[in-house]
């Protein structure tokens, strides 16, 4: 099956078969990994939508800080771009107004944003090693420029570059309420 047909066929699919066929796609390239040091990220931000001002709803109110955390699995009622039903996942953004948007505002309800800053040492972030996906996306982002300025897309082959595509493409696409098949 081409990737460009993958969404399209989402739809007719199990969760199963998706994480088959992506999981097929994805190890016919090797991604290796990334060693990161020197980067100049910033943090990063979580938006939630809540009732009213201190948060509370029929089910949830934000007691603590925790609460900008990921949400505990018995409330995630939907299928997520990274998560399936009643399975959390830290949802974040490295630009404030991305993660507003990413919450979808409705009128009449309150945004809480969260930042999350990173802990230096000595001055600098410390480094790490990451196994990055959607490189040609990351490296247009600012604060992720820097930790993947020395990874050498041309040393690359083809499928390694129609992958990468791919999941940029999933990661990137604007889903629609009613699309939820695209997640």
């Amino acid at each position: 099956m081409p990737y460009s047909e993958i969404t399209s066929k989402s739809k007719d699919l199990s969760i199963q078969e998706l994480k088959k066929l992506i999981g097929s796609i994805l190890s016919s390239v090797d991604y290796g990994s990334i060693y990161c040091r020197n980067q100049t990220f910033s943090g990063l931000y979580r938006a939630r939508q809540h009732e009213q001002i201190d948060g509370e709803s029929d089910k949830y109110s934000f007691t603590n800080e925790k609460e900008f955390w990921n949400p505990p699995e018995c409330v995630i009622k939907k299928i997520g771009r990274c998560n399936n039903i009643e399975e959390s996942m830290f949802y974040c953004s490295n630009q404030f107004e991305t993660a507003i948007v990413e919450v979808r505002p409705q009128a009449n309800k309150f945004i809480t944003v969260a930042n999350f800053l990173p802990h230096k040492r000595d001055n600098q972030l410390p480094s790490f090693r990451i196994k990055p996906n959607c490189i040609q996306h990351l490296k247009k982002i600012k604060d992720f420029k820097s930790c993947i300025a020395d990874y050498n897309l041309s040393e690359r082959n083809s499928e390694f570059i129609k992958v990468d595509n791919l999941l940029d493409d999933l990661f990137t696409e604007i889903v629609q309420e009613d699309e939820a098949h695209k997640y």
